[in-house]
């Protein structure tokens, strides 16, 4: 008897410290300084997240193709899992550090270097930055 109150407890206590180990903030982050594409991801404290990516080609903004997605995510520390269907996308956090457009070294930016299936292809890659840039 002893032995299962000490599985129920940690089975229970496991959602608790996930959540509390995300060290990534909530709230909005866009593509920054990119020609031919925007993009926006928001954060929502219920993990919930909305996606936007535009792209267009030169000169012809106003015909731009939109994409909208709505999706969950998880956080384990500074990695971010984004699930939309079949599709995966992970980022990690990571400082600016030195840059040539003058941004605060130690804005903290999400970086993309994982996706899987074709609804997140066009996250493969990006750098994400907090969309009020300023210092933590």
């Amino acid at each position: 008897m002893r032995l299962l109150n000490t599985v129920l407890i940690l089975f229970m206590a496991t959602p608790i410290s996930t959540y509390a180990a995300c060290e990534i903030a909530g709230g909005a982050y866009t593509s920054f300084g990119g020609s031919e594409i925007f993009i926006q991801l928001d954060l929502n404290d219920s993990h919930a997240y909305k996606l936007r990516h535009e792209a267009w080609l030169p000169g012809k903004h106003e015909k731009r193709e939109e994409k909208r997605l709505i999706g969950q995510y998880s956080c384990n520390g500074e990695v971010l899992t984004l699930t939309f269907g079949n599709s995966t996308g992970k980022a990690r956090v990571s400082k600016l550090g030195e840059n040539p457009v003058s941004l605060h070294p130690n804005t903290k930016v999400l970086e993309f270097w994982m996706v899987q299936g074709h609804e997140l292809e066009f996250m493969s890659n990006e750098i994400l930055y907090p969309s009020r840039i300023n210092a933590p």
